[in-house]
């Protein structure tokens, strides 16, 4: 355990406490837990305590700087066995946030029961030279931002709609410093050393690429390896891609994506729109 995460306590909103088993959401970069309501709000998650996190140096969590990935996978681990009953509940993730599961449960698979991950991916070739180059990302936002309805144009052509709160609260935390944080964290502390620990942790795990945008051959060949390392555990790990989503897509098939969590947590075969790699 990280000397931040035994001192600092991570923002998180809890919805149907009641419920016996716990989910934690975890969101992507740049955002918070607010891009998780439409999720939630699904009947398919309607039984379960759900727990959404805001990562460090993101809105409740601003105060926890530098982001870093073991931090982060420290203080979540901690949400964890402080508000999920038992101590241990199922985790998603997105984006940033699915980086941030896989390495929660590399570092602390006791407090996993299962995990749940889209858009998080070992990065190659283009996609990693873009976030090796985070001032050429800043660039292409800065020019977006600036022109009138682009945003919104941009939006619209994904299919995705967040909340105004949610932009709200976007807008509001925008750092140049944090995304170099993050940029730095998945491009040089995440790679196939981290996926062969999370093989290799027992904890059942399932990787999802949204065809639209993601890097779908890094998934396959992540799944890959966490089916082997499964098996050697005795759990069954798989890998999947939904074609018509983009990497944002839990703002875009929110009900769909739900679905997908529910059946992984129940152990169940997941809709149709999942297909394996």
């Amino acid at each position: 355990m990280s000397t931040t995460a035994a001192t600092q306590k991570l923002a998180f909103v809890e919805k149907n406490t009641s419920a016996a088993t716990s989910v934690v959401f975890l969101h992507g970069a740049g955002s918070c837990h607010l891009e998780w309501e439409s999720v939630c709000e699904s009947a398919a998650l309607a039984s379960y305590h759900m727990i959404l996190v805001d990562l460090p140096h993101h809105h409740g969590s601003r105060h926890i700087r530098p982001f870093a990935l073991d931090v982060a996978a420290d203080l979540v681990a901690r949400v964890i066995t402080d508000a999920a009953h038992g101590g241990r509940a199922h985790v998603v993730g997105m984006s940033l946030g699915g980086f941030t599961a896989l390495e929660l449960v590399a570092r602390h698979p006791h407090v996993a029961s299962s995990c749940f991950t889209s858009g998080a991916m070992v990065y190659q070739g283009v996609y990693k030279w873009f976030m090796e180059h985070p001032a050429m990302m800043g660039a292409v936002d800065s020019v977006v931002s600036s022109v009138p309805g682009l945003t919104g144009l941009l939006e619209r052509q994904q299919g995705i709609s967040p909340s105004p709160a949610l932009k709200a609260a976007i807008a509001q935390g925008k750092s140049k410093t944090r995304a170099e944080e993050v940029n730095l964290a998945l491009t040089k502390h995440f790679g196939q050393e981290t996926v062969h620990r999370v093989a290799g942790s027992g904890v059942r795990t399932c990787v999802v690429a949204g065809a639209r945008m993601d890097h779908v051959d890094s998934v396959r060949r992540m799944g890959l390896a966490l089916k082997e390392g499964g098996e050697k555990q005795g759990v069954r790990n798989m890998a999947f891609v939904v074609r018509e989503a983009v990497h944002w897509w839990n703002q875009q098939l929110p009900d769909s994506f739900a679905r997908g969590v529910s059946a992984w947590v129940e152990g169940t075969q997941l809709p149709p729109e999942f297909k394996e790699l």
